[in-house]
């Protein structure tokens, strides 16, 4: 089974040229992976990286996923994914003074 790219769920905003916003994903064996979610200073704080989240996790949703996941970095985002419902289920000490997070979040009820 071939995981299927989530990304379709955000749109790119774009402005001179360049992405202001990104997120990449992709599903696979009922789970949805962020591989990425990049929102560019001037737009943060906006809800934009809420909306891509939500988008997502619809597509996913869509495609019969029953969960998400993620990691993230210590020095990065994640107070921002707490506050979307995700729980944090791993912790790797790295990089150096630094933590990885990884994160999940249940996207449907267990049957």
């Amino acid at each position: 089974m071939a995981a299927a790219p989530a990304l379709a769920a955000a749109r790119h905003f774009r402005s001179r040229r360049r992405a202001d916003c990104r997120l990449a994903g992709e599903t696979y064996c009922g789970w949805l992976f962020i591989k990425y979610l990049w929102v560019s200073d001037a737009l943060r704080g906006k809800g934009i990286g809420r909306e891509l989240m939500r988008r997502a996790e619809a597509l996913a949703r869509e495609r019969g996923c029953h969960s998400a996941w993620l990691d993230t970095f210590s020095f990065q985002s994640r107070r921002f994914y707490e506050k979307l419902g995700y729980e944090e289920f791993g912790r790797l000490d790295y990089p150096p003074d630094h933590q990885r997070h990884f994160m999940r979040k249940r996207l449907s009820r267990p049957e």
